[in-house]
């Protein structure tokens, strides 16, 4: 048992570490945009209030859904982008 807790904390060491480099290249690719780009990020760019919004779903739904959808995890914030959002609903698509 002590072997598997061990395996774990080593996992989840690995992925806290792979969280912090995706936090940094994505401050890095912020931080050399031009006013221009950032503004075209901000406009691609979603939060779960937006997401929420668009979808027009309350808390409780939401966090049933929201594991549909690619997140990107920085400062303990969601993020999700626009494209991928639409790309989702088009594959959950009923006809």
């Amino acid at each position: 048992m002590e072997k598997y807790f061990l395996l774990l904390l080593e996992q989840q060491d690995h992925m806290n570490r792979l969280f912090e480099n995706q936090n940094k290249l994505l401050h890095t690719l912020i931080a050399v945009m031009d006013k221009s780009d950032k503004e075209s990020l901000q406009k691609r760019l979603l939060d779960n209030t937006d997401l929420k919004e668009i979808l027009k779903i309350a808390d409780t739904k939401f966090f049933k859904v929201k594991k549909l959808f690619k997140t990107y995890r920085l400062d303990q914030k969601d993020y999700y982008l626009i494209d991928e959002v639409l790309d989702t609903i088009r594959e959950h698509r009923q006809d």
